[in-house]
C-alpha cells in the first residue's frame, strides 16, 4: 500500500480528499442554497409601491388652510372681512385707535366705511378677529333684512324674536354705545339670527319698529368673529374692560 501511495502524485491525493469532503457536505449545501437565494432577492424602487404600503406619519391637519377659510361666506360681511390685516383696514377706512398701539388686542372704530354707520374691530396679531357692524337705519321690514342675510349665509341655525331693553356690546366705545342705545330704543322689536361654521360665527340682530312691513323702520347690528375655542368664546369676553381703561388715540 505504501508503494501505491508513494507512486501517486501528491496533488491527486488532495483532489480526491476535496471531492470526498464535498460529496459528504452536499446535503448541507442543498439546505443552505435556498436561504441564500432569498437573502439575495432585492425589491426594485419601481415595484415598491405595489409591494409595500408605507404608513403616513404626517400629523392630521387641525387648522383650515387660508383658501378654505376665505371660501366661507361667514368670513365677511359687506366690506368687512375677518382676518384682514390692520394695514389693509387702515388703507380702506379712517379708523380711530381706542387702545394703545401694540396692545393685545388692539381695538379700532370707524364711521367712514360705506353702508356702515359704525364699525368697531378687534385686532389680534395684526389681524381682524372680531367686529361689530352697525348699519344705517332703513325704512325696511325685519323680513326683508333677514331675506338678504339668508341669500348670503343660508338659513340661520338659530332665530329668536323678543322685546325689551338693549344691552351694550362689549367692544363698543361707551360714548358710541349711548348714541346707539338711544336710537334703537325707538325700535322695540328684536330678531336675533345666528350662523356658524368651523371657523366663523355671525350673530345678526335686527331692531325694528313694527310688524307691518309698510311702516317698519329697522337697524341691523352684526357681530362677527373668528372661532377662537371649542366653546365659541370671543375676544370681547376677555376685553370688556379694555376700552374704558384706555384713552382714545387718533
Amino acid at each position: 500500500m505504501r508503494r501505491i501511495f508513494d507512486a501517486t502524485p501528491r496533488f491527486m491525493v488532495y483532489l480526491i480528499g476535496i471531492v470526498a469532503v464535498s460529496f459528504l457536505s452536499l446535503p448541507y449545501l442543498l439546505d443552505w442554497l435556498p436561504s441564500l437565494q432569498e437573502k439575495a432577492h432585492f425589491i426594485l424602487a419601481s415595484d415598491l409601491s405595489d409591494t409595500i404600503t408605507i404608513p403616513d406619519k404626517r400629523p392630521a391637519r387641525l387648522i383650515a388652510s387660508a383658501s378654505e377659510s376665505a371660501a366661507s361666506p361667514l368670513s365677511h360681511f359687506g366690506e368687512i372681512r375677518l382676518n384682514a390685516s390692520r394695514e389693509e383696514m387702515l388703507r380702506a377706512a379712517s379708523m380711530r385707535l381706542l387702545t394703545t398701539y401694540g396692545a393685545a388686542p388692539e381695538i379700532y372704530e370707524s364711521s367712514t366705511i360705506n353702508d356702515v354707520d359704525h364699525f368697531t374691530g378687534c385686532f389680534s396679531g395684526g389681524l381682524l378677529k372680531e367686529a361689530f357692524v352697525f348699519q344705517h337705519e332703513t325704512q325696511c321690514s325685519a323680513e326683508k333684512l333677514q331675506q338678504d342675510l339668508e341669500k348670503k349665509f343660508g338659513s340661520p341655525m338659530n332665530q329668536i324674536d323678543s322685546t325689551g331693553a338693549t344691552a351694550m356690546p362689549a367692544l363698543v366705545n361707551p360714548d358710541t354705545a349711548k348714541d346707539w342705545i338711544s336710537r334703537v330704543a325707538t325700535l322695540p322689536l328684536h330678531r336675533s339670527l345666528v350662523w356658524s361654521d368651523a371657523n366663523y360665527r355671525i350673530e345678526a340682530t335686527i331692531y325694528y319698529s313694527s310688524a307691518d312691513p309698510a311702516q317698519s323702520r329697522s337697524i341691523m347690528v352684526v357681530h362677527m368673529h373668528a372661532t377662537t375655542s371649542p366653546s365659541n368664546q370671543t375676544l370681547s369676553q376677555y376685553t370688556t374692560h379694555t376700552i374704558s381703561s384706555q384713552p382714545a388715540f387718533e
